[in-house]
């Protein structure tokens, strides 16, 4: 059974993925793709935080 940290992980991943693509397609969004993978990539830590300290 996967933990809620390592579904996290897997979102967090998945969502890497897709920006990684989408910066490499498309040219023109790339600072926009930035600004989202930076600001997925906090969400992500904040919460994994949230559940370590919650334990």
């Amino acid at each position: 059974m996967t933990t809620p940290l390592e579904m996290l992980f897997g979102v967090w991943l998945g969502w890497a993925a897709f920006d990684v693509v989408r910066f490499a397609t498309r040219p023109s969004q790339r600072s926009q793709t930035i600004d989202n993978f930076q600001t997925v990539t906090w969400f992500t830590i904040v919460v994994a935080l949230a559940f370590w300290v919650h334990r």
